[in-house]
């Protein structure tokens, strides 16, 4: 009988900036030929969105293979197995964020009991792979996020927060009208970004 074949998975850990609760990868460098030479999937320590600008490939999550394309997006909790291949002999344009989920949600929600744990739990159970003409705002924001990284502005709090705020909001109304469920926390109007 054949032994099955063991398994190699990568951890890629990133230190975030003292403060902060997200930080980006973004720029030429991340113009590349994913996935050559590399049989193995990876994960990290903190949540990923990851957004396609050009390109196509495939990206493997967990047990899943999908084909991806300019205008993919995706969100990877933390310790999620996943890689990227762009097309053989191909570039694909790809920029990231990483977010502590916990201590963002932790400024968001203070002060409600549970409530940053619940939601925590929830972003973490399953990564999204999808299409920006199916959730344009989702993929406006993400954008926008990025740009504002790349440009300087990044730590202009008044800016972060209405962000913040908006994709909170807007994200949980849109996943109440997706699926006719009542909102996680009942205090929204009780958010507070420190």
């Amino acid at each position: 009988m054949a032994r099955k074949k063991k398994q190699v998975a990568e951890f890629h850990y990133y230190q975030m900036p003292e403060n902060r609760v997200l930080f980006a990868l973004l720029g030429e460098k991340w113009r590349q030929q994913y996935g050559r030479d590399i049989d193995y999937l990876h994960f990290h320590n903190y949540l990923e969105i990851g957004y396609c600008y050009e390109g196509s490939g495939y990206m493997t999550l967990g047990e899943r293979e999908i084909s991806y394309h300019g205008g993919t997006f995706t969100v990877i909790p933390k310790n999620y197995l996943h890689t990227t291949n762009s097309m053989p002999g191909k570039l694909s344009s790809w920029e990231y964020l990483f977010v502590d989920v916990e201590k963002l949600l932790e400024k968001m929600v203070a002060g409600i009991p549970g409530c940053a744990e619940q939601m925590a739990r929830r972003i973490n159970s399953r990564a999204i792979f999808t299409e920006s003409s199916k959730y344009p705002h989702l993929a406006d924001l993400i954008k926008e996020i990025m740009n504002i990284i790349r440009s300087g502005e990044m730590y202009c709090s008044r800016k972060r927060k209405d962000l913040c705020c908006l994709s909170h909001r807007g994200g949980a109304a849109k996943r109440r009208e997706q699926r006719d469920i009542q909102p996680e926390c009942q205090s929204r109007d009780k958010i507070k970004i420190r």
